[in-house]
């Protein structure tokens, strides 16, 4: 999403807000599914309907949606160097190597991977 130093300082709206202006930001449908997984958890409380709250969220006029094509698919499962075994962080991953994004978390597993020269990543 953003590369510039200055935005790690920042929350994750912060980081995403700055990044909205000079370039463009990208969810992945991933990003959905962990979300209705949570709520059906209860470890996600929603001020609204999950369909609601998703198309919200995916609206087409503040973010591209990020393409989980089939490659994408097969290479979250030959991913370099060591990576947990979480199917949706794997297909994240995958989804920003392949097209080239960085990728926006406060998840330090996914971060460390990036340290480790794996992925692109900003810590918000």
């Amino acid at each position: 999403m953003a590369e510039d130093e200055r935005l790690i300082e920042l929350g994750a709206r912060a980081v995403i807000a700055a990044a909205m202006r000079t370039r463009e930001v990208f969810l992945s449908p991933i990003t959905a599914w962990e979300i209705g997984l949570l709520a059906e958890r209860g470890r996600l409380s929603l001020d609204r309907s999950l369909d609601d709250y998703i198309a919200t969220l995916f609206d087409p006029r503040r973010f591209r949606l990020a393409p989980v094509t089939p490659v994408v698919a097969a290479r979250s499962s030959f991913l370099p160097g060591e990576l947990h075994r979480d199917p949706a962080d794997r297909m994240l991953v995958a989804t920003a190597r392949d097209v080239g994004l960085t990728l926006v978390t406060r998840d330090e597993r996914l971060l460390a991977y990036g340290r480790a020269g794996h992925l692109r990543t900003l810590a918000c």
